[in-house]
């Protein structure tokens, strides 16, 4: 499943640690260009991700590039921007919004979350 993750902080860090650990297919990441980006950029660059850091996802590039990814899964970490509807609409699974208060061990979870979107059928 190619999944592009859309997140910032810390949080949004080891949602995509936990994703890689998994051995998911992450194709993209997305984060703001300040400080709060920095991590999940730095994550993606290890490993060979592409990385946007775009000032605003409804900036018109954003969905070019987004589009190109082809992603199946959106997993949205502490997302603090409005993500476009047009947007959403790419992945035939959806969004996938990871709560931290659903997470205290992130590695559990975002397992737990990629079985149970692989066992709902996809929209359509």
């Amino acid at each position: 499943m190619r999944i592009v993750l859309i997140g910032q902080g810390p949080f949004g860090e080891k949602v995509l640690e936990a994703l890689l650990k998994g051995g998911e297919e992450v194709v993209g990441s997305f984060s703001p260009p300040d400080k709060k980006g920095e991590g999940i950029k730095v994550l993606a660059e290890k490993f060979g991700i592409p990385f946007f850091r775009p000032s605003l996802m409804k900036d018109p590039q954003v969905y070019d590039a987004y589009a190109k990814l082809r992603p199946d899964l959106a997993m949205l970490a502490f997302v603090t921007d409005i993500i476009p509807e047009e947007l959403l609409a790419i992945p035939p699974w959806g969004p996938s919004v990871i709560i931290l208060l659903f997470c205290p061990d992130i590695a559990v979870p975002v397992r737990l979350i990629g079985l149970l979107f692989r066992a709902i059928p996809t929209r359509g």
